[in-house]
């Protein structure tokens, strides 16, 4: 996480910043840091009690909806060729292709599917609003996805943060097998580098090997 976002998130307008930042993840605009970090870094500066998880979720749904939203409207109104030529969207003619194929053979209720997976999440925001899709089933469909997914992923980091918390930084990697598998899961990203993907070195030989 950059440090100036840090700071920000310290501060008395942690939920304000959290809100914009994920306006404009939902918008595809977060070129800063991978949005699948938002949440986990969130509650580890804000903390996990509760009260702190359902307003961390509870701005991440609100915020990643209104900028899927607003992009859903653009691609709607400006439409796919405008879109294409704007060096704000980073998505090429091929990936959009691709998920406009998903759209016309699975329908609208891909679209919270697609938002509660790694590697397709927004994706079919474009292809939904050039096909004309209701906006109220769309914003609630966004809402649907984000929610099971910023939820997942809160999820994951209290089983993390209580397993580190129960057995602390192993000086063995081997007494936490668990540790290593779930920061697996929670850092191999494809929009990280492979030096932010590293582990601590207590985890490195405790998750399974991909060959």
């Amino acid at each position: 996480m950059p440090g100036w976002l840090q700071s920000w998130l310290n501060s008395e307008w942690t939920l304000l910043v959290l809100l914009i930042v994920f306006v404009l993840e939902g918008a595809m605009l977060m070129y800063f840091m991978p949005s699948e970090l938002v949440v986990p870094s969130a509650l580890l500066l804000i903390g996990t009690s509760p009260g702190d998880i359902v307003s961390v979720i509870g701005v991440a749904v609100v915020g990643a909806t209104t900028g899927q939203y607003v992009l859903f409207t653009v691609a709607r109104r400006g439409g796919r060729e405008w879109l294409l030529k704007r060096r704000w969207f980073r998505v090429s003619r091929e990936t959009l292709s691709k998920f406009d194929g998903w759209f016309g053979r699975w329908g609208v209720y891909v679209v919270p599917v697609s938002n509660s997976l790694l590697f397709t999440r927004g994706m079919l925001t474009v292809p939904a609003g050039l096909s004309g899709m209701d906006d109220r089933l769309f914003t609630a469909l966004s809402a649907l996805g984000t929610l099971s997914f910023q939820s997942i992923l809160a999820g994951l980091f209290i089983v993390f943060d209580y397993l580190v918390l129960t057995w602390g930084v192993p000086a063995d990697e081997a007494s936490c097998p668990l540790c290593g598998i779930l920061w697996r899961l929670l850092c191999v990203f494809p929009q990280l580098t492979e030096t932010e993907r590293m582990p601590p070195a207590w985890a490195v030989d405790s998750w399974p090997r991909i060959t």
